[in-house]
């Protein structure tokens, strides 16, 4: 009996122990921030990539058209990967603007495995229809 109330009354150890019970919400909350970071930053450079793909569509330059809008906004993407990245370009009869779409995976590893979130991003920008459409 006196070496169980010994025991309970000693506190050697206890910064160790409260340590290992809050490092893992630390780091948790460390590693998610700075994963949320990323994907924010993916989602804003994808969908400058897609706003720009429908103004060069809108301008009618020659180094962009509705045929070739995937290799112009590919080129012009400059954020983290995305697996399956496609840009679909069309013409919106309704709004009166070239519509650029784009969508794909972006992966990244959390802990134990990769966790892959969907990305999708719109723009349009009005325009007068091509003879292309």
């Amino acid at each position: 009996m006196k070496l169980l109330r010994r025991f309970m009354r000693d506190e050697t150890g206890a910064s160790a122990a409260e340590f290992a019970m809050v490092v893992p919400a630390v780091l948790i909350l460390t590693f998610g921030a700075i994963a949320s970071g990323v994907m924010m930053y993916t989602v804003v450079k994808l969908q400058h990539a897609t706003e720009t793909s429908a103004r060069c569509l809108s301008a009618q330059r020659s180094d962009c058209s509705l045929s070739d809008i995937t290799t112009y906004a590919t080129g012009y993407y400059s954020g983290p990967a995305i697996n399956g990245l496609v840009f679909t370009p069309s013409w919106d009869d309704t709004r009166r603007c070239y519509k650029v779409t784009a969508s794909g995976t972006f992966s990244f590893f959390m802990g134990q495995g990769l966790l892959s979130v969907p990305v999708y991003t719109q723009a349009c920008y009005p325009g007068f229809e091509s003879e292309e459409v």
